[in-house]
């Protein structure tokens, strides 16, 4: 894998059933990888405890007071939050590309049509051969995403 990419997996209050994980790892991929919490999950010690420095941490206030919330509940019950941090925590851990996943990936895989137009599907077996590839054609577009 490229020096400069990584998977963030964001997750909170799940630190003993961190499935994207073990999907990945099951996946191929040898890759960079952390895990995103905020500051207001309960179970930050746990992750602490399970993953060490694999665990990056953000501040929900901080990050709430640069886009509008668009949240009437003022409970910052959202994702928005780790999805937003991840371009600071990216410059963090020296990545310029990274790619954003949820923590309850159970598996990956591709569809595709046969000749006759059947649906067909595919478990992918080598995740960094699948997100070099992913990462090769973003950088050949002008697409900034």
């Amino acid at each position: 894998m490229n020096d400069d990419f990584c998977v963030f997996i964001l997750t909170h209050g799940r630190p003993n059933n961190l499935i994207t994980l073990d999907s990945l790892k099951r996946h191929g991929y040898t890759g960079k990888y952390c895990i995103v919490i905020d500051d207001e999950d309960k179970t930050a010690d746990e992750y602490y405890r399970l993953y060490g420095d694999k665990v990056l941490m953000f501040s929900k206030e901080e990050m709430s007071k640069t886009f509008d919330e668009g949240d009437n509940f003022n409970d910052r019950r959202c994702i928005i939050y780790a999805r937003n941090a991840c371009f600071k925590l990216a410059e963090k851990v020296g990545c310029k590309y990274f790619i954003q996943l949820d923590d309850d990936y159970t598996s990956f895989g591709y569809r595709f049509h046969d000749k006759q137009g059947t649906l067909k599907g595919r478990t992918t077996r080598d995740l960094d051969k699948c997100f070099s590839l992913m990462l090769e054609f973003y950088k050949s577009t002008d697409v900034l995403t």
